[in-house]
């Protein structure tokens, strides 16, 4: 059976547009530092956006707080499997 351990990060990027902060959850299996990182600069990267800073060890309540606070943060999600075929597909 996966792991379903989840684990979360909190990047901030530039240009701000109605924030500058955006909140990722993994989940469906381990993930390493490096992977996670490689996927936040992808998908930020994506959307025309530089990476300002990444804090892989957030908690869930710290993105919970962050969250609390400004309405305009948006939670983006990653499967193990999902972040598997991007890696297949040289994507990321």
């Amino acid at each position: 059976m996966p792991n379903k351990r989840k684990s979360y990060a909190i990047a901030s990027f530039l240009p701000v547009r109605m924030t500058n902060k955006t909140l990722f959850q993994f989940y469906g299996g381990c993930f390493t530092e490096d992977e996670k990182e490689d996927y936040i600069i992808w998908f930020l990267t994506e959307q025309g956006l530089m990476v300002d800073e990444i804090n892989l060890d957030a908690s869930l309540e710290d993105c919970e707080a962050i969250k609390t606070k400004d309405p305009y943060i948006d939670w983006n999600t990653c499967s193990r499997g999902y972040f598997k075929q991007m890696k297949k597909c040289k994507i990321i």
